[in-house]
């Protein structure tokens, strides 16, 4: 518990993902970047919206400027990070952003369910 794999993870690091879609963008030819767009958005939206949860984090926020700068940014009151596991999962459980990404997660089943095929 007590490596934060937001401060570690280059995954975690938007300036990484910013980086390697210009890196694709620059590398792909049109004809291929035309039949990926929607899949490129898709994925884009999905990668902000999972770093909008983070900075909005119980225990940790995210270093939007990692690795250059790895000062982690939260809009929320940090909670201290628990030793044990089960003191992680029942803070967080309780807190409104487990609520939003059951939001989420609800609403993109129940779009999967009734979306025409």
């Amino acid at each position: 518990m007590k490596w934060n794999h937001r401060m570690h993870s280059f995954f975690h690091f938007p300036l990484f993902w910013i980086a390697l879609y210009l890196i694709g963008e620059l590398c792909t030819p049109v004809h291929i970047r035309q039949t990926m767009a929607p899949y490129t958005s898709i994925a884009l939206l999905s990668l902000g919206l999972h770093f909008l949860m983070d900075t909005v984090g119980v225990h940790s926020g995210i270093c939007w400027f990692g690795p250059l700068i790895k000062k982690q940014f939260s809009f929320t009151k940090l909670l201290d990070y628990p030793e044990t596991i089960g003191t992680f999962v029942l803070t967080y459980s309780k807190s409104a952003v487990f609520k939003a990404e059951l939001l989420i997660w609800l609403g993109c089943i129940i779009y999967l369910l009734i979306k025409p095929i």
